[in-house]
């Protein structure tokens, strides 16, 4: 009873109870453990199982698979490393950055190789959110904690192609290549190394975002300017450096981009703010050994601009402009040999940078459309004995076809071809420090006198001139749709006023049916003194109803009467003068069977027996090739991806019959897609040349060569050479060949040596090659202003021409797009533009004070130089497509007084091409002038010569005909026309 009591008794139970209550909870633990450990392990396994499961829906291709795989083991454990990486590249992708970011941050300590991946994540954010300094920084801390990564040195890549930091991208693709083969894009971007690789615009846009987060950022300014540089003018660069001024007080570059700049808007010194000089050395940027090649150039020190420019050519072995630079120092110092070979490698790389560029399109995924262009820039590279690149890209091709038995063989065969050792590049050359003026101290820009307004009116309807080219629009927008449309100048019935011979186009669909629309067919207008014209087609007998693109005049029979050439899409006819103002069809059988579509032509003696040949601008092979955008819309090929089509010579027998000589003449191995023309002298030996402008692809320079050695009473036969590249006029100072159209030849600067202008596509400068020596040219379309002030507009048709009696050739301009993309900003109807030549090569713009037709925008195409109305100053005669042609009579006041000269040859037709006159007045200087052919696009210009006349009441003239002969003349009193007649 009293154990009972006392056992029950609280002081005995509790304790007891608290006893069992532990012993119980101790085994309860135990076995909770137990459980929980065992619960672990599974969760454990679990997610290995699940890591291991994603592994292989990855490697088998199924993503989504995997991703629901991560989801499930960050449910089970939220901080597992592999997961949280996997899932927030996941996101990344998606564009959820956010997000990503936040799985990120969850991330605990890990092994390096992890680390990397997540600073590849992360830097890959920071790209996307702008902040490129960052991002890089990342980029670079990923691949140094996982060298074999390629994800980090790939998008590196990336990033310093968009900065055009050439030498880092290129670092970047090599370590690459030491992980795995590089891809068709990586390939091509070894080729494009200080391009950039997307859309300027869309390169410029990313650029500006970097600054804008990072306003330090060196890199990306450095970047732009250089995209800048692609396609807005120096004056637009400079803007935009402008307000980097922080930026530019620590960077040599910067400061030497800034006087590279200068140069090229004309300036005669190169000045900073900052610095009195830059060392150039290898550390060097680029920019500061442009910059001493620039100085180089100017200064005439050969020497040192080769030296200068070999570097850079070491430095980016793919940039054809350095090359250009290197080509024009070594043909300064005589070695012609080396200069010849860059320009041929120029000539090449334009070609590789077009191919690499497919690379990029959303066609390079087709193989079928690819591989035919991997070969193609194997074969290139092959032939610039660049083996290794080559043997990068037949290996690519191998890839993507491991059966190609034709590809394997190639490759084999120069694998065992030992690539040429390049030049050391450890030590730049020892150059000399480059010495900047003071800002405030020099004087950018000649002073110019104060242009007074031109006056231009249109006077087309006052004269009875109503004509319309018809381009025969379709809604396929066929390539040959947008060019033709000019106006050929003859003298129809000799009685020395100019009549007009205007080229007509046809319906397309009539055309294709073959029947074609007969009111539509080339128009002549016979000028009656200068009052009016008269439409005198039917009057003439000449019906030519064919698709005309242009039309030539010229003596073929040595009658003394103009004949007329019609360049068709189709056969071209040839319409001889009876001599009484009317015509008949002699097209010769030689030219009845060699259709094509043909651009232009050109009547010229070339083998100096006093008849001329026949020559023949042919564009584009496959012209009726139907394009597509991405939008399924007909759209306007790309000429660059149309197949360029062969020029034709045709000599002229003497009986009225031409023989083709388009193979034995070397023309069949110079393909090219041939816009503009002009025939004269341009290399020095007294013969005449040809200058061919091409679209899209190296500008020709023909010299001919005539065999002496033909059988008695038969014309001689000629050989052709392209000398453009040694002559400095194949592509322009980028080394990139550029869409030429129109072409202008003048001495603009007079000093004795001719110059021609082209006009080229929109977002291309218009080219100003300037004559330095015999056969010799530099690009001078920068420092004159002719270059950048084209931008934003596409040229063709353009004349020389000196508007006020100055005796300085001023330039006008046609422009006009192909097609009409103004949904995307780009202009499609352009104004005329017209230049006053302010002496020494340097030009102002005066579109908008001369007259009210160069201020409406159009379709410009032709353009032909001609004094309508007998007052001795020049006229203009445009053609467009949106519209009625424009005859442009110039009103504006004139300095002084003209002589204006017409020769005849005596036994080589009426017109001599290639007869060079000089007057000497008394005063500084003499004046050159020189009967052209060609004229450029679509067109023929009147066949005299004016000359600006002083005060003086003799001159002295000198009429070099071709062939050398010299005839000299003293001009005495006041008349104004003179004729020269061959002796």
């Amino acid at each position: 009873m009293d154990f009972s009591r006392r056992f029950w008794s609280r002081s005995v139970w509790v304790p007891s109870l608290v006893a069992v209550g532990l012993l119980m909870l101790i085994v309860w633990s135990v076995r909770w453990r137990q459980n929980s450990e065992r619960g672990v392990e599974a969760v454990r396994k679990q997610v290995v199982e699940l890591l291991q499961r994603a592994e292989q829906n990855l490697n088998a291709g199924r993503t989504a698979a995997a991703r629901k795989n991560y989801e499930t083991v960050l449910e089970l454990n939220p901080a597992e490393p592999v997961a949280l990486l996997f899932m927030a590249g996941y996101l990344q992708q998606e564009g959820h950055s956010d997000e990503a970011r936040a799985l990120l941050a969850r991330l605990g300590p890990v092994s390096d190789q992890l680390q990397a991946t997540a600073d590849f994540l992360l830097g890959g954010l920071e790209l996307q959110s702008g902040r490129a300094v960052i991002g890089e920084q990342l980029l670079l801390s990923a691949h140094q904690r996982n060298s074999r990564y390629a994800a980090p040195l790939r998008d590196l890549a990336r990033l310093y192609a968009l900065q055009m930091r050439a030498t880092e991208q290129n670092q970047m693709l090599l370590l690459l290549e030491q992980i795995r083969p590089l891809t068709k894009e990586e390939l091509a971007m070894r080729l494009l190394a200080g391009r950039p690789i997307t859309e300027t615009q869309q390169a410029t846009e990313q650029l500006r975002g970097y600054l804008q987060q990072a306003p330090e950022d060196r890199a990306s300014l450095l970047g732009l300017l250089r995209t800048l540089r692609l396609d807005q003018s120096p004056q637009q660069v400079l803007a935009e450096l402008d307000r980097h001024a922080e930026l530019e007080r620590s960077s040599a570059a910067l400061q030497a981009l800034r006087a590279i700049l200068q140069l090229q808007s004309g300036a005669d010194q190169v000045t900073s703010r900052y610095v009195r000089q830059l060392d150039v050395g290898q550390s060097a940027d680029e920019e500061v050994w442009e910059l001493a090649v620039r100085l180089a150039e100017r200064s005439g020190d050969w020497e040192q601009m080769r030296r200068a420019a070999g570097w850079l050519v070491q430095l980016q072995p793919w940039q054809p402009a350095f090359r250009s630079f290197l080509a024009l120092a070594c043909e300064r110092q005589g070695d012609t040999t080396e200069a010849q070979r860059q320009r041929v490698l120029m000539g090449r790389l334009d070609q590789l940078e077009l191919l690499a560029w497919r690379m990029f399109r959303p066609q390079a995924e087709a193989e079928s459309m690819i591989l035919p262009v991997m070969l193609e820039l194997a074969d290139l590279l092959r032939a610039s004995d660049e083996s290794g690149e080559a043997r990068r890209w037949l290996s690519a091709a191998a890839r993507l076809q491991p059966q190609n038995a034709e590809i394997a063989q190639q490759l084999a065969a120069l694998s065992a071809v030992l690539e040429p050792a390049r030049s050391p590049t450890e030590s730049a050359p020892e150059m000399r420090p480059i010495v900047l003026q003071a800002a405030a101290d020099s004087v950018q820009t000649p002073a110019t006198t104060v242009a007074e307004d031109w006056k231009f009116v249109d006077e087309s309807a006052a004269r009875g001139v109503r004509f319309s080219y018809h381009n025969g629009q379709t809604e396929w927008k066929r390539i040959v749709e947008t060019v033709g449309g000019g106006c050929a100048v003859l003298d129809l019935d000799g009685d020395l006023w100019p009549d007009l011979y205007f080229a007509q186009g046809q319906s397309a669909v009539r055309q294709a049916e073959g029947r074609l629309d007969t009111l539509l067919e080339d128009q002549i207008f016979r000028n009656l003194r200068g009052q009016r014209f008269q439409n005198c087609t039917d009057l003439c007998g000449m019906h030519e109803t064919s698709h005309t693109l242009a039309a030539t005049v010229g003596d073929v029979d040595g009658d003394g009467f103009a004949d007329v050439l019609a360049a068709n899409l189709g056969t071209c006819r040839l319409y001889r003068n009876a001599g009484d103002g009317t015509f008949f069809e002699a097209t010769p059988v030689a030219l009845q069977q060699s259709p094509h579509c043909s651009s232009g032509a050109c009547l010229v003696d070339l083998n100096d027996d006093g008849l001329p040949e026949i020559f023949i601008l042919n564009y584009v092979e496959d012209w009726d090739r139907r394009c597509i955008n991405s939008s399924g819309q007909f759209a306007t090929c790309d000429p660059r991806e149309l197949r360029p089509a062969i020029c034709q010579l045709f000599l002229n027998e003497g009986d009225g019959e031409f023989r083709e000589l388009t193979t034995e003449s070397g023309l069949a191995q110079l393909p090219g897609r041939a816009l503009g023309v002009i025939a004269a002298e341009l290399t020095g030996d007294q013969k005449i040349d040809l200058f061919i402008a091409n679209d899209g692809m190296p500008n020709q320079l023909l010299t001919c060569d005539v065999d002496v050695s033909g059988v008695a009473g038969k014309a001689a036969d000629l050989h052709l050479t392209d000398v453009a590249a040694r002559s400095g006029v194949a592509v322009p100072e980028s080394g990139r060949a550029h869409a030429g159209m129109g072409v202008a030849y003048a001495d603009f600067d007079r000093n004795g040596f001719p110059d021609l202008f082209v006009t080229n596509f929109y977002r291309e400068q218009n080219t100003l090659y300037q004559g330095i020596a015999s056969g010799l040219f530099t690009d001078a379309s920068s420092r004159s202003g002719l270059g950048p002030v084209s931008l934003p507009w596409l040229g063709f048709g353009t004349q020389p021409i000196d508007v006020q009696g100055d005796g300085w050739p001023d330039l006008v301009v046609l422009n006009g797009d192909i097609d009409d993309y103004s949904a995307s900003g780009r202009p499609w109807k352009m104004p005329i533009m017209a230049f006053r030549n302010e002496g020494g090569l340097r030009f102002r713009d005066m579109s908008q004070s001369s007259g009210v037709d160069f201020q409406q925008p159009q379709l410009g195409r032709g353009l032909s130089r001609v004094d309508l109305n007998g007052d001795h100053v020049c006229d203009l005669v445009a053609v467009r497509h949106d519209g009625e042609a424009r005859l442009l009579v110039n009103h504006t006041p004139q300095q002084s007084a003209r002589v204006v000269l017409r020769v005849i040859g005596r036994q080589r037709g009426r017109e001599v091409l290639g007869t060079v006159l000089t007057l000497h007045s008394g005063g500084p200087g003499e004046l050159t002038e020189v009967v052209t052919g060609g004229d450029g696009f679509a067109a023929v210009s009147e066949r005299v010569v004016s000359f600006r006349r002083g005060a003086e009441s003799s001159i002295d003239l000198a009429v070099r005909w071709p062939g050398g002969v010299v005839q000299r003349a003293l001009v005495l009193g006041a008349s104004v026309e003179w004729l020269c007649r061959e002796e």
